[in-house]
């Protein structure tokens, strides 16, 4: 899949960890900037399942096809999501629908699902 133009990419918009790791090594503030207040639906393999509750902490990190990446996408859920999360297994394909929410050590996002 060709990765899309920063300009095209909309609100609701599909991508692939692999296309959003292209992007933030072309142009890290622009695409910050672009997909600022955007919810997206992005595909990835899922490289970590963590759920530490006690906490109110529940992520999965989604890593792309390609070896070296410098970007992954940590997706953080709601506490209703829970059951969803457990039934994910690393290496597994997955889509999930969140928020942008920044970038840190990974783009994150937040307010995340589990796509159908």
């Amino acid at each position: 899949m060709a990765t899309p133009k920063l300009d095209e990419i909309a609100d609701g918009a599909q991508i692939d960890v692999d296309q959003m790791d292209k992007l933030y090594r072309e142009n890290m503030v622009g695409t910050h900037t672009r997909l600022t207040g955007k919810t997206l639906a992005v595909t990835g393999v899922v490289a970590k399942v963590f759920i530490r509750d006690h906490i109110d902490v529940r992520y999965i990190v989604l890593a792309g096809s390609q070896k070296k990446m410098l970007w992954s996408v940590r997706c953080s859920f709601e506490k209703e999501s829970m059951s969803q999360m457990g039934r994910l297994n690393e290496g597994q394909t997955v889509t999930v629908r969140g928020k942008y929410d920044g970038y840190g050590k990974n783009i994150l996002f937040k307010d995340c699902v589990l796509a159908g």
